[in-house]
């Protein structure tokens, strides 16, 4: 009866020290792009079960799927099928499954976002995070009253799109309640021993954690991409040729 209590409250302590180490893990400070393997459903992989971010990720299943057909969120497409509501983003317009030199890709309409700029003082279009266009007309009494947003010591107001320093690669909007993590920092790279097992593929490329490409695509964008978490590498655009 000693051996069963004992046994039934390790395996209770370690069942609540699990819960209190999930609701620790913030992913958002885990380097890699973490939402895109999300998306994709490839398994995480873990140095240990405690850690709270994944080295790497498994994605062999991809393997298996067909050039000739397109997926999103669990869902395959045929070439030429529209792409469903549920499935798409609010700027999503018109996309459709299409062939391109032998491999299937979604085809989106242009959206071009036509706001008239109101006359009226302290008025403003604000923005929706279901919305790929701004939306109602606020007109606050003063204008101070229009919300703002400081992130990374600057001062942006309700309505207004930015980028983090920290993730350059998001489009983000200034709105009612938005808060910076005054926790946030920006990791830098630790250079480790060169690990088979800490690579990421990038054409014919093998790069280890921490290796990076910076050139040109011979358009008005240059594009970095560094290995941070296996086996995709996560690749940033810098527009208006700022290389």
């Amino acid at each position: 009866m000693a051996l069963t209590r004992s046994l039934f409250t390790s395996i209770f302590s370690l069942f609540i020290l699990e819960i209190l180490a999930a609701e620790d893990c913030d992913k958002s400070k885990c380097l890699g792009p973490i939402r895109y393997y999300e998306d994709i459903k490839c398994t995480p992989i873990y140095n240990s079960p405690e850690d709270c971010c994944p080295y790497k990720y498994n994605c062999d299943h991809l393997h298996a799927r067909s050039p000739k057909k397109c997926y999103i969120n669990g869902h395959e497409y045929e070439i030429r099928e529209s792409l469903k509501i549920e499935d798409a983003h609010p700027c999503s317009k018109g996309c459709f499954c299409s062939d391109r030199r032998g491999i299937a890709s979604f085809t989106c309409a242009i959206v071009d976002c036509f706001t008239r700029h109101s006359m009226k003082p302290n008025c403003y279009h604000r923005r929706q995070a279901n919305r790929c266009c701004p939306g109602e007309e606020v007109c606050p009494e003063k204008a101070e009253d229009r919300p703002t947003c400081e992130v990374d010591g600057k001062i942006y107001k309700d309505g207004e799109n930015f980028k983090p320093a920290s993730e350059p690669h998001k489009n983000c909007y200034c709105g009612p309640g938005y808060t910076e993590d005054e926790k946030d920092t920006i990791i830098k790279k630790n250079q480790e021993v060169s690990d088979p097992d800490k690579t990421c593929k990038f054409g014919n490329l093998v790069m280890n954690y921490g290796d990076e490409i910076s050139q040109p695509t011979g358009s008005s964008v240059c594009v970095k991409c560094v290995c941070d978490v296996g086996p995709t590498v996560t690749c940033l655009h810098s527009p208006n040729m700022q290389c």
